[in-house]
């Protein structure tokens, strides 16, 4: 129940941080890691 709430917390930051939310450069999830932070602007093709 605790990992819905962490997920709606990163749906919220990435509404407000994230140029396009569905496509996240800033707040990146990491598959079975968790969520990590980059603060260089990942451009993807």
């Amino acid at each position: 129940m605790h990992s819905e709430y962490l997920r709606v917390l990163i749906a919220q930051l990435r509404t407000k941080v994230e140029p396009v939310p569905s496509s996240p450069s800033y707040l990146i999830t990491e598959p079975w890691v968790g969520y990590r932070f980059n603060p260089v602007r990942v451009t993807r093709a």
